[in-house]
């Protein structure tokens, strides 16, 4: 070290003991000290109850549910409307009965041999009969009938709009189109054929056997049911077992090795089921506009669908397995549906703007709640964020710390060393356990429930209005959303400005 820096550390180390005593003495006489600075605005006269740190895990969801993959309830289950619900058990039923049906489906025997036999069938496309006319016969009002040369007995119309009609002796008759089509039906009118020229196809039925073929695909039905092959858009084979209200979609890479790619059941009113390979995931389509995604950790989302590429677009709704959809995050506001399914037994209640989630033990505690403070809070809520941000929001009042230790962990064993007064996580509300005490003595008690709760209502519900504008996965930076959460609880409480006056200004000098 050069002498010169030798000088600049004496004499750092000289001032810094002074700068300090400084400091300290200049310090507001209401100063909060680092080790209470958690308990942010309690009145100085209180006496925060400490509780040591602890572990805590999140909730887990061990979800296995029993089903029969030969009959599924998939197969009635068809409403689409009950599947946007929260509901893990559910979801882990559809992605459990979807995959192990489809996946038995691919060897079903009817299937494999309906399909081994439209891949053998020999069927040439029909010829067109000669049109020759020999000597006329009958002249109607809308066509001119000749002798048909090319049969005994039979008969050939022109008609004036350019069709033309061949009748057989035995009663058959051949028909021939402007647009070039032609078919031909037997004497009871059932079809026997028909060749479409433009886009060389045709149907044939031979013996209660009917089958169809084109450029792009083939049909064939049979007593047992319907098996199709499509080239476009997405090589796959079609099989509709008979009299069923549904039909399954085989998606295959390519019809070289026929590697499957994907399976789909499609009930008749446009809800459909795929299990897919790549992914091992599960999705739920209506109308193949939107489509329900559940993966093989039973997570669930909602979102557009893309029929030209068969994959999810942009997000419609996200599902947290403890029963709670975040909805409408493609729009300018989200709102949410909360329907928990937590260990505690929550039960619901109705107060003003909000959702209040709370145990049998606890239902007394509610009377202390002002519904008119509640009103005034969502309210100025509103107002100074300028959000009009959707009601019904949820509050949750755990019955304890071990609860609320695990509503707050985002890991496993993760250890709460300070128990914040109330946090908001997944568009909820969670409050400090009402009948866990914060304060000693009867004033404490007092001030939780005339002022604090109140202040730490508003200061969360901020946050969720903030989340639901700007969306609940990509958030605004912590120093905006924190201080328009602190700004709001600072307007409604005046104590809480004086305190946060005091902390800017510590923080500001130090």
């Amino acid at each position: 070290m050069n002498h010169k820096n030798k000088n600049i550390l004496y004499k750092l180390l000289f001032f810094l003991p002074m700068v300090i005593f400084l400091t300290c003495i200049t310090l507001p006489k209401e100063y909060v000290p680092d080790d209470k600075i958690i308990y942010l605005k309690q009145p100085y006269y209180l006496t925060p109850v400490k509780y040591k740190p602890e572990k805590a895990s999140p909730y887990k969801w061990d979800v296995d549910p029993e089903v029969d993959p030969v009959n599924p309830g998939i197969l009635t289950l068809s409403d689409y409307n009950t599947l946007l619900k929260p509901d893990i058990y559910l979801d882990a039923k559809i992605y459990k009965e979807t995959k192990g049906h489809l996946q038995l489906m691919k060897e079903d025997p009817v299937y494999l041999s309906l399909k081994e036999q439209l891949l053998n069938i020999k069927v040439e496309k029909p010829l067109p009969r000669k049109i020759i006319k020999g000597e006329k016969t009958k002249d109607y009002n809308n066509a001119v009938e000749y002798q048909y040369p090319e049969e005994e007995k039979a008969l050939i119309s022109f008609f004036h709009n350019n069709e033309i009609k061949i009748t057989f002796k035995e009663g058959r008759k051949y028909f021939y189109k402007t647009n070039g089509d032609y078919f031909e039906e037997d004497a009871k009118g059932t079809e026997l054929y028909a060749v479409f020229e433009k886009n060389n196809s045709f149907r044939i039925n031979m013996d209660g056997i009917n089958y169809y073929r084109s450029d792009k695909e083939q049909k064939l039905t049979l007593e047992q049911g319907e098996i199709m092959k499509f080239i476009e858009p997405f090589p796959q084979y079609s099989y509709k077992p008979k009299d069923k209200k549904y039909k399954y979609i085989f998606f295959v890479e390519d019809f070289i090795n026929e590697k499957i790619d994907s399976i789909a059941l499609l009930h008749d009113n446009d809800v459909r089921y795929d299990y897919l390979y790549k992914t091992d995931a599960v999705l739920v389509t209506f109308k193949e506009i939107e489509a329900i995604a559940i993966t093989n950790e039973f997570q669930k989302s909602q979102h557009y669908f893309n029929k030209k590429t068969r994959t999810t677009e942009a997000l419609y709704s996200y599902y947290f397995p403890e029963g709670i959809r975040i909805a409408d995050i493609h729009k300018p506001l989200t709102y949410s549906s909360i329907n928990p399914i937590w260990p505690e037994n929550y039960l619901e209640k109705k107060m003003g703007y909000f959702k209040i989630f709370y145990t049998k033990k606890d239902e007394q505690l509610l009377n202390k709640i002002n519904a008119q403070k509640l009103l005034e809070i969502n309210l100025l809520v509103k107002r100074l964020t300028g959000i009009n941000f959707s009601n019904d929001r949820a509050v949750v009042l755990p019955p304890d710390l071990e609860s609320y230790r695990k509503l707050h962990a985002r890991k496993e064993d993760e250890i709460l060393y300070w128990y914040p007064s109330g946090f908001q996580t997944k568009d909820m509300i969670i409050m400090w356990p009402p009948s866990v005490k914060r304060y000693e003595g009867e004033e404490g008690d007092k001030y939780f429930w005339e002022k604090e709760f109140y202040e730490i209502l508003a200061h969360e519900l901020a946050h969720l209005a903030i989340g639901e504008v700007t969306s609940v996965f990509s958030p605004v930076p912590v120093w905006l959303n924190e201080g328009m959460a602190i700004y709001i609880e600072s307007t409604y409480s005046p104590d809480t400005k004086h305190y946060w006056d005091i902390a800017f200004n510590v923080s500001h000098d130090r």
